[in-house]
């Protein structure tokens, strides 16, 4: 993680585990912890946090510039979600931190490991309560992954224009 301003509910201490993670488990540890940190931190009378899921990288198959729009179209959806006054918590910090554990070489051509080892114990953590499909959702298999895992989690799920 550079050394910009963190993430909200991060610390130092999870941007310096995350920078050394050298697995999709490891790196879902700090992720729960984080999320953990935002539950207990949920306004009054709130018991929810959201996610957006949606195409990001399309296994790493898109084009630099797509992937960038794409990550650009998850903030402005968390930002409205947040502006509405709900929870969300927000996946993008960890892009670069998966993409370096993609990029070993037991993890290539791999997406399963990615699914089933960061997002499954993300979302079997119970912390998130809430999906927010992206038109484009349907182009990933990995939101159709995840629309599958909160349909059997009883995650509400709500699809956005």
């Amino acid at each position: 993680m550079s050394k910009k301003q963190l993430p909200k509910f991060w610390t130092e201490r999870d941007a310096r585990q995350a920078d050394k993670a050298t697995t999709y488990e490891g790196l879902a540890k700090i992720a729960c912890r984080i999320l953990r940190r935002q539950w207990k931190n949920l306004p009054a009378g709130n018991d929810h946090i959201a996610i957006v899921s949606g195409t990001l990288t399309n296994g790493g198959r898109l084009p630099l510039r797509d992937i960038r729009a794409n990550i650009r179209l998850f903030g402005k959806k968390i930002a409205k979600l947040e502006r509405l006054g709900l929870p969300v918590w927000d996946q993008r910090p960890f892009e670069e931190h998966i993409f370096r554990i993609k990029n070993l070489p037991e993890n290539r051509n791999r997406p399963m490991k990615l699914l089933d080892g960061f997002y499954k114990p993300v979302f079997d953590s119970g912390l998130i309560t809430l999906a927010f499909m992206l038109p484009n959702w349907k182009q990933s298999h990995g939101a159709r992954w995840e629309k599958r895992l909160f349909r059997k989690l009883g995650v509400s799920t709500f699809f956005t224009k």
